[in-house]
């Protein structure tokens, strides 16, 4: 044979052996074997149909698993799941463990930064419990910083049930848990008409001043409120403003100016600027800012102040603020110009 035919008969052979495998190797791989390989090899798998047609004839045929598909399914789902319950949770905030962990009875032992107090007070929101424990300390305790402390955070919990509280503390006879409870009862009485209730009657006793002037403070914020309970109001604090004590008498002209707006402030804050002291005087003048058609009694009590020359510069600048947000004649505009040059340089500081 020659070298021709030796050739050709050794390149035949080679063909039908490979042949042989190529047939063989499809047709006998085992399903494990592919599920391995697929992972081995990486080859994508089909969404839509059962067999993946393969990129070569060197890689396996890839069938569908719908047992793996429908775990892989349910794990979809349940990550959504908590996903989703992460996110609700996110959503409704909870006190930090130190606030849970906290007893009553260290609450206000110490100063509170910022997220301490948020922490705090929103555990006391939450928690009725913990805000009545709470509301038992406060009532018993003695030291005035620990008092002032508990009072701030009470009040930030805006809860009328403390009122009560509050309300025993000022009739208790000691002078700090007097002035304790009327800080908490001032920081309620946005929230709770109950809290004025107890104001009107200590009004109607003769209290300290120190006392009195902490009752009107129950007053500093004016909240929603009918014309005639704003009136009871204004009739119970009107006596005051002629009370011997200078500090009542400013606090009374303060919450009068909040209270009303009619006629009875006008008189009240014109005879506030014309007040032997100078504190009364000021308060009047400031508390006059607001006040959008004030009376000519007014305007001319606070030109009184603003022109005496030897008047203290707090009143004064508080009577000059006040005019300047008037609409004056044009004679009283001059006035205030002539009054406020002669101001700076009356008070200019000297080299």
């Amino acid at each position: 044979m020659s070298v021709l035919s030796k050739t050709l008969v050794a390149v035949g052979i080679a063909l039908a052996v490979g042949g042989g495998f190529f047939y063989w190797w499809p047709s006998n791989i085992t399903p494990e074997a592919n599920v391995n390989s697929a992972t081995a090899v990486g080859s994508a798998t089909s969404d839509d149909s059962s067999t993946a047609k393969p990129v070569s004839p060197f890689d396996p045929v890839i069938s569908s698993d719908n047992t793996n598909t429908e775990v892989a399914q349910q794990s979809s789902v349940s990550v959504a799941e908590n996903s989703n319950t992460k996110n609700a949770s996110q959503l409704v905030p909870s006190a930090s463990e130190e606030a849970l962990a906290l007893q009553a009875y260290d609450l206000g032992a110490t100063d509170l930064s910022d997220e301490q107090i948020l922490d705090f007070t929103l555990r006391l929101k939450t928690d009725a419990a913990f805000l009545q424990a709470a509301g038992d300390e406060f009532r018993a305790e003695t030291d005035p910083d620990r008092l002032k402390r508990l009072a701030f955070l009470l009040g930030e919990a805006q809860d009328p049930s403390l009122t009560p509280i509050a309300s025993d503390m000022v009739y208790s006879g000691n002078r700090e848990s007097q002035l304790a409870g009327l800080d908490l009862l001032r920081r309620l009485q946005p929230f709770d008409s109950s809290a004025r209730d107890v104001v009107m009657n200590i009004l109607t006793t003769d209290a300290d001043p120190e006392v009195m002037v902490g009752t009107l403070n129950v007053l500093t914020l004016p909240s929603e409120a009918s014309d005639a309970e704003k009136q009871s109001i204004v009739d119970h604090v009107l006596p005051l403003t002629t009370n011997n004590s200078a500090a009542v008498r400013q606090r009374s002209i303060s919450m009068i100016s909040k209270w009303s707006s009619d006629e009875t402030a006008m008189d009240v804050l014109a005879a506030g600027l014309n007040d032997a002291e100078e504190s009364v005087r000021s308060t009047a003048a400031y508390a006059t800012l607001n006040l959008d058609n004030p009376s000519p009694a007014i305007i001319e009590a606070l030109f009184a102040v603003l022109e005496n020359q030897n008047e203290l510069p707090r009143a004064r600048k508080g009577a000059r603020q006040s005019l300047q947000g008037k609409a004056l004649s044009e004679n009283n505009m001059l006035r205030l110009q002539t009054a406020d040059a002669q101001m700076r340089k009356q008070y200019a500081r000297k080299p």
